[in-house]
């Protein structure tokens, strides 16, 4: 940790052990540490650590990234899907032919994979799909990526920078915003919400919020079009 622009630097994985720090990503007050053990979180700036691991079949992760509430882990197999806070993962990788995901980029709806041996994969629903995007890359083990705003760049094993242009990519598995239509019922609820919603292929994550319009629970449930939810230890009522 730096506070003076890197003038003097402290360290702050006493809790990390040994575990190779392979990327950082920081989101509001939330510091995640992917490793070669799986993902840590902090919330006090690095002075405490807690592994979360929930869904992650595999703990090597080489890459994390955020877009907006959505955050995305690269791992030696496959990215994986998560909300907020990383308390539950899913798997993301319809699509992904190469799964050994060395590098992330996000900007839009697009979101970039760098893979070992596969080049670059191009996502646009929250990896919900992939497709390749490889057209004039001759090393397809990719290392690196960066975003500017009409640029992706991709850092390769052997052959030095690639570059293409965002717009070039217009028309590959676009996502246009999905309708969206959700029911729930019972409600008035005494024991079990059950919603139904039209984004059975979408991750999605559901916040309950009391008529005085507080959150009082949010979950990341795996990918379904039918959710149910107890709120057998909440108050009975309306949410």
């Amino acid at each position: 940790l730096s506070t003076n622009f890197g003038a003097s630097w402290s360290g702050v994985s006493a809790e990390l052990g040994d575990s190779l720090v392979l990327c950082l990503a920081v989101k509001d007050s939330n510091l995640f540490a992917g490793t070669v053990s799986g993902i840590f979180l902090s919330t006090d700036n690095g002075k405490s650590w807690t592994g979360v691991n929930n869904g992650l079949t595999n703990t090597y992760v080489l890459s994390i990234v955020i877009n907006g509430n959505n955050i995305f882990a690269g791992t030696a197999n496959g990215v994986f899907w998560s909300s907020n806070d990383g308390s539950s993962w899913t798997g993301v990788n319809t699509g992904l032919t190469y799964t050994s995901i060395n590098a992330l980029a996000t900007s839009g709806v697009n979101l970039f994979a760098g893979t070992y041996g596969g080049g670059v994969f191009r996502s646009t629903n929250n990896g919900t799909n992939w497709q390749p995007i490889n057209t004039g890359l001759t090393d397809q083990t990719i290392f690196s990526l960066s975003l500017t705003d009409s640029l992706l760049y991709a850092g390769s094993d052997s052959s030095g920078v690639f570059r293409i242009a965002l717009s070039s990519l217009t028309g590959i598995n676009e996502l246009s915003e999905p309708n969206l239509h959700v029911s729930i019922y019972p409600n008035p609820a005494n024991t079990t919400l059950t919603i139904q919603t039209s984004l059975s292929e979408h991750p999605v994550s559901i916040s309950l919020f009391n008529l005085l319009g507080q959150n009082i629970s949010q979950i990341q449930p795996p990918v379904s079009s039918s959710y149910s939810v107890d709120v057998g230890d909440l108050s009975k009522g309306v949410y």
